[in-house]
């Protein structure tokens, strides 16, 4: 599944936490990934790199064959030296990819936060890898105890990283995060006019139905 621009547009928009609301079976990737430049949310369609070394010479070729929009998801997390930096980073702004996952080692952290590009990576590193083997590229990744697969998407703000499978349906993820901002956002207004938040959701049916042994779930009224 290749994401549209208007797709990626609206899922940065509506953000992982919004998304996550929409199902619960969604793939949180681990929580100590840190974001470049916090500002700024990733979203794309998933191209892969699975590098069981710290050589980053599979890294160019990834970045040379990459489709504008994509983002990169580089799995070295048990290298210890960096395998992509700044000079990677334009290279994929010239490109026009939606952003840079790093299982692992980055660096050149400075110059890169003053670029207007999305990166998150796991840990930094001075010292570059080496660049002398090609490894396979658009294979599934595992990291975290989760599978990435060419094709999926990903998102990514301050709240963290999710992923998005490829075969899912978007559009209906659209509708029905479409749905959940806006309860939240009328529930938000009635605080500001004094409503009880307890009072804007089944608070009381809802622990009632617990107490009587009754399956429920908590949501706006």
């Amino acid at each position: 599944m290749t994401l549209l621009p208007d797709e990626r547009t609206q899922l940065i928009e509506f953000g992982t936490a919004t998304i996550c609301n929409t199902d619960k079976k969604l793939k949180v990737l681990p929580a100590d990934f840190k974001s470049a430049i916090q500002r700024i949310p990733l979203c794309g369609t998933v191209r892969t790199l699975d590098l069981p070394e710290d050589d980053f010479l599979s890294v160019i070729a990834l970045l040379d064959e990459a489709q504008e929009g994509e983002v990169l998801v580089i799995n070295s997390q048990v290298q210890k030296r960096a395998v992509s930096g700044e000079m990677f980073i334009n290279e994929a702004i010239r490109k026009k990819l939606g952003g840079l996952v790093v299982n692992g080692a980055f660096r050149d952290i400075k110059n890169v936060q003053q670029l207007s590009f999305p990166v998150f990576y796991r840990f930094l590193c001075p010292m570059a890898g080496t660049a002398h083997k090609l490894f396979p590229r658009q294979t599934t990744l595992t990291m975290g105890g989760i599978d990435v697969s060419p094709g999926d998407t990903i998102l990514g703000d301050m709240d963290g990283l999710i992923l998005i499978p490829r075969d899912y349906d978007i559009s209906s993820l659209r509708n029905k995060a479409a749905n959940i901002k806006q309860m939240e956002e009328e529930a938000i207004a009635s605080m500001k006019l004094g409503t009880p938040f307890r009072q804007i959701v089944n608070f009381d049916t809802h622990i009632d139905s617990i107490k009587a042994g009754k399956r429920s779930k908590l949501g706006f009224r």
